[in-house]
């Protein structure tokens, strides 16, 4: 299927679904409650392909719910329609941001909980009185584990010392020990059914590779490289049976995994008809079951791998074929098997080489207990409904504020991002994206990048303000814009000769900051693509107010290194609005009486420049500690 009718295609179903939303969101089914009725508010905004993100939660919110009120917001008809088929839970669906604020004025949640890193989550985490706790859908040693995204959110709810060890080797200025709450891994306390397998002398190989994600950091999948090889050789083997579980993600993004996803499945099938004793299993039901089926694992850099971890089985780690692929040398990958892609025709040999040595039992423990602490079953499950409560305690302890002011700033935020979004629509067709442009970018520096997406007079005429500023930046540091849409490169282009280049996804922009070198990501407007790239490692990401309104002013300014603002005012409002800004030194007042002041600008954003080397050089010390204090845990062979 070619790219542009999948496009079309998806474009229908959209499509489709907003017709369906507006039929259901009024309905007492999915509606927003005309009263307060809920404490604790799951934000999933996403399609039903990623269904398998809140299925592993269900079990653990329901037993919050007995405590704490609980709902699950979705943002689309057919994923409301799914989650509710699942569970007894509220779930409310929302179809925009102006709907958004109306849940939040009319239920006044103590908490939010995000499982991913959606876009979307944009939106909510504007409202200030609410605490926002992002607790995942998995624990892995993943790059998007220690996204710089997690700024945004009070706090972080993971699994052990490994997660908290994480954060600190890849966050700039991120407080791990106050804002990091470990609680273990919830879902394992609630496995799901499984399937009948013969009881006969066939050892159980469990093969689960993960997806091949949206950049080239997080392809850690061995699908196409491993996957054959892996199957093939072990199916072969009449000793073995094997299960077969590709994450439900496999192939969306790259057709290449598809279609080895589905020759994959064709071995499998083959095998079953060639000896209908063997019973091997392609299988897509929800994780946990496989914990005790199984004997053995091979996998990628994943969450599975880790939730292997509590069984004390042997598993196997295979070592991802992009060299892009984020792979810091962690507990897991250094201490356990690896299965490098030339060894895999060889994988017989490999596993029976680890399913019966003596010591992988042990090992297997001193790692596990690094990474989830304390894995009785229950354990995990107290542990988060016990974070609830904190959260929920710290709520019930902040000033009421200005409920006004705030519903005001919200109604009128959650209004501009609406009308930002619509307009994106229009400019998002036809697009080239770097791919095509590589030698103007690879003989491209810059010190700073400008993420810049507006399609508004407004935005453009805000840009346009701090032109003066951003070329003498250029002279003396180079910078260079990235724009989603062809009005802004169209805009860029008239009025300036800065180097601009238009990003299309997730990948783009983080490879345009990785070629340039740059060092600080500046951010002159609130949109959904603005926070989306905040997400990127190893940069100062520096928002700049506009002298022009305030409905920048809200809760998201936690995700930024710095913020400009033109007056004292804004300064203070901030730190009044703003959770966790007062005195932190992050608000930098860079103007007169409501005015930038351009040399003012140049100055304090080269001073953040010239930092992002020290917090580098922290942050290597910082591996380093951490590094030596694992080594004295555990010696060279994994054991303490």
């Amino acid at each position: 299927m070619s790219s542009l009718l999948a496009g079309a295609l998806r474009l229908t179903g959209d499509m489709r679904d907003v017709l369906d939303r507006r039929r259901l969101i009024e309905s007492p089914e999915f509606a927003v409650p005309r009263r307060a009725s809920f404490d604790v508010l799951v934000y999933f905004a996403d399609r039903p392909k990623n269904f398998y993100q809140v299925q592993q939660w269900l079990a653990p919110l329901e037993e919050l719910a007995k405590t704490h009120s609980t709902a699950i917001v979705c943002t689309r008809a057919d994923t409301a329609r799914l989650v509710r088929e699942r569970t007894l839970l509220p779930i409310v669906l929302l179809d925009g941001a102006g709907r958004d604020a109306r849940l939040a004025r009319t239920q006044q949640p103590k908490v939010v909980l995000y499982l991913n890193h959606n876009n979307l989550n944009f939106r909510p985490l504007r409202f200030v009185r609410p605490l926002h706790a992002f607790i995942s859908h998995g624990e892995s040693d993943k790059i998007f584990m220690s996204s710089n995204l997690l700024k945004a959110f009070d706090f972080n709810f993971v699994a052990g010392q490994a997660a908290k060890d994480r954060l600190a080797s890849n966050l700039f200025d991120y407080d791990v020990e106050a804002r990091a709450i470990a609680i273990g891994r919830p879902q394992l306390d609630w496995p799901s059914r499984a399937p009948e397998l013969p009881d006969d002398d066939r050892r159980v190989v469990l093969y689960a590779p993960t997806w091949e994600g949206y950049r080239p950091t997080m392809r850690y999948s061995s699908v196409v490289s491993h996957g054959e090889s892996i199957v093939e050789g072990l199916v072969r083997d009449a000793r073995y049976r094997v299960i077969y579980r590709p994450h439900p993600l496999t192939g969306t993004v790259l057709a290449a995994f598809r279609h080895a996803d589905q020759r994959i499945r064709d071995l499998v099938a083959a095998a079953n008809d060639s000896d209908q004793a063997a019973c091997h299993l392609v299988d897509e039901s929800s994780f946990g079951w496989q914990l005790q089926s199984a004997d053995m694992m091979i996998s990628d850099i994943s969450a599975v791998a880790y939730d292997w971890l509590a069984t004390a089985k042997p598993q196997v780690l295979t070592l991802p074929v992009d060299e892009s692929a984020s792979t810091d040398n962690t507990v897991l990958l250094s201490r356990l098997p690896k299965l490098d892609v030339r060894n895999a025709p060889t994988i017989v040999d490999v596993v029976d080489s680890f399913l019966d040595d003596s010591g992988v039992h042990e090992q297997m423990i001193l790692i596990s207990n690094y990474y989830y602490g304390d894995s009785a079953r229950g354990t995990a499950t107290r542990k988060f409904i016990d974070a609830i409560d904190r959260l929920a305690g710290y709520y019930d302890q902040q000033p009421s504020g200005d409920s006004g002011h705030t519903a005001r700033l919200e109604t009128a935020v959650g209004d501009a991002t609406r009308r930002i979004a619509d307009k994106l629509v229009e400019h998002t067709s036809g697009q080239r994206t770097i791919s095509r442009q590589g030698p103007a970018l690879d003989s491209t520096t810059a010190q700073f990048v400008v993420n810049f997406h507006a399609t508004d007079d407004r935005g453009l005429e805000t840009m346009a303000a701090r032109l003066p500023a951003l070329e003498q930046l250029h002279r003396e540091r180079g910078i260079a814009f990235m724009v989603s849409n062809t009005r802004a490169l169209e805009y860029v282009r008239d009025v300036c000769s800065l180097p601009c280049f238009l990003v299309y996804g997730a990948a783009d922009p983080e490879h345009l900051v990785r070629t340039v070198g740059a060092r600080v990501v500046l951010h002159l407007e609130q949109s959904e693509l603005n926070f989306r790239e905040t997400g990127i490692h190893d940069v100062a990401h520096v928002f700049i107010g506009s002298e022009s309104g305030r409905d920048w002013l809200d809760n998201r300014l936690r995700v930024y290194d710095s913020v400009l603002v033109p007056g004292d005012d804004d300064g203070a409002r901030i730190a009044e609005t703003v959770r966790g800004f007062a005195g932190s030194g992050k608000v930098r007042v860079v103007g007169v009486d409501g005015r930038f002041d351009d040399a003012q600008v140049v100055d304090t954003l080269t001073r953040v420049a010239d930092g992002v080397v020290s917090l580098r050089a922290k942050r290597d010390e910082r591996r380093r500690e951490i590094a030596d204090r694992i080594a004295r845990e555990f010696d060279a062979d994994g054991r303490a």
